[in-house]
Formats: C-alpha cells, sequence, structure tokens
C-alpha cells in the first residue's frame, strides 16, 4: 500500500502523455474517416441518415 501512491505520481504523467497522443489520433482519423464519407456519398445520404437515425 505504501508503494502505490508512489507508482501512481510516476505512471500519471505518462498516462496524460498517452492520453493526449490517443486524442490526437482519434481526432486524426475521424477527420480523415469524415473526409473519405463526405467525399464517397452525396448529400441525400446524408439527409436519410440524418432522418433514420435522429426519429
Amino acid at each position: 500500500p505504501d508503494a502505490l501512491p508512489i507508482l501512481g505520481t510516476l505512471t500519471f504523467p505518462i498516462l496524460t502523455l498517452r492520453w493526449t497522443e490517443w486524442v490526437v489520433e482519434i481526432q486524426n482519423i475521424f477527420f480523415i474517416s469524415l473526409l473519405l464519407i463526405s467525399m464517397s456519398f452525396s448529400e441525400d445520404f446524408y439527409f436519410n441518415l440524418r432522418v433514420t437515425y435522429l426519429q
């Protein structure tokens, strides 16, 4: 139990660094996939998707 706070303070900066890197990666992947979707589908598809899922 005494070693747990030390481990926590050591691993916390590593976890936060990894977390921010993951957020950036997820944003890049999301943006690229949105770009591909908008290029491959028409606006009618977006409208149908919005109508079916937001009822």
